[in-house]
């Protein structure tokens, strides 16, 4: 059974994680689709609001589909990119146990 998990008041309060060592729920997972040119910056900050609301502590796990059927999980450096096509990204939602 999942557990339930208050809203947090900020973005400050979720972290974005390459992986997650500390045991952890899946709360679920947040989508978000891109237009041309955004900051990868914004869409994990879009994420977090998400993850925010459902009362994750991280976003882990960020992969994109860049809408050709190609998936490609991003991490560190890429973080730093732009989207410079239209893409949808997803991460999963975690908590802390």
């Amino acid at each position: 059974a999942t557990s339930f998990y208050p809203p947090k008041l900020s973005t400050r309060d979720v972290e974005y994680l390459d992986e997650v060592k500390e045991p952890h729920e899946v709360l679920g997972f947040v989508t978000v689709s891109t237009e041309r040119r955004q900051k990868m910056e914004e869409i994990i900050e879009r994420m977090k609001k998400e993850a925010a609301a459902l009362g994750g502590d991280a976003i882990t796990n960020i992969t994109m589909n860049d809408g050709r059927g190609s998936k490609t999980k991003i991490a560190g450096a890429k973080l730093f990119t732009n989207a410079h096509i239209r893409s949808t990204f997803t991460a999963t939602i975690v908590a802390f146990k």
